[in-house]
């Protein structure tokens, strides 16, 4: 059995899952996981001939900063207008049930739209009943929102960034 195109095509799906981790990244769904593992499995398929330890560490780097940004994000954003630490907890417990219930609604955006919405109904509530202000209310989660979107745009761009880095290696 002749397998001298089997390089190829482990190429072809290797980047495929790059463009598809990148497109993941953009509706709010795991795509720099799925980078980070495609990159290690890889790496491993190639003895660290094309991505080499070197840069492996820094696409795991990548990875783990994206993700503190993400996670960190709303929360500053929370923060800057003044949220209490159960509403940021609250904001956190939303995002997820969002993301959970919007993925069965809407398939793709479903997951974004749900984490965005669940964080701010969240967010609010927990807010207005801490401090009965709707206004600081409104606000804090407007700051959640915010700092969620940046978060996303952060990970969009280490996404493309990891993508790049292991482009230039070939």
């Amino acid at each position: 059995m002749d397998i001298s195109w089997y390089p190829l095509i482990i190429n072809i799906i290797f980047f495929l899952s790059l463009f598809l981790g990148i497109f993941l990244t953009t509706v709010g769904l795991s795509g720099n996981l799925l980078i980070l593992i495609s990159s290690l499995i890889y790496a491993f398929y190639t003895d660290f001939t094309i991505l080499n330890y070197n840069s492996v560490i820094i696409i795991i780097a990548l990875y783990v900063i994206g993700e503190i940004l993400e996670f960190t994000a709303g929360m500053i954003g929370a923060k800057k207008e003044k949220a209490s630490t159960i509403t940021i907890l609250a904001t956190f417990i939303g995002g997820i049930l969002g993301g959970i219930i919007g993925s069965f609604i809407f398939i793709i955006l479903g997951s974004i739209i749900g984490v965005l919405v669940g964080s701010y109904v969240f967010g609010l509530i927990s807010e207005f009943i801490q401090t009965n202000d709707l206004g600081k209310s409104l606000r804090v989660a407007r700051g959640i929102i915010v700092g969620q979107f940046f978060g996303t745009i952060f990970k969009i761009i280490i996404a493309i960034s990891i993508t790049i880095l292991i482009i230039s290696k070939f």
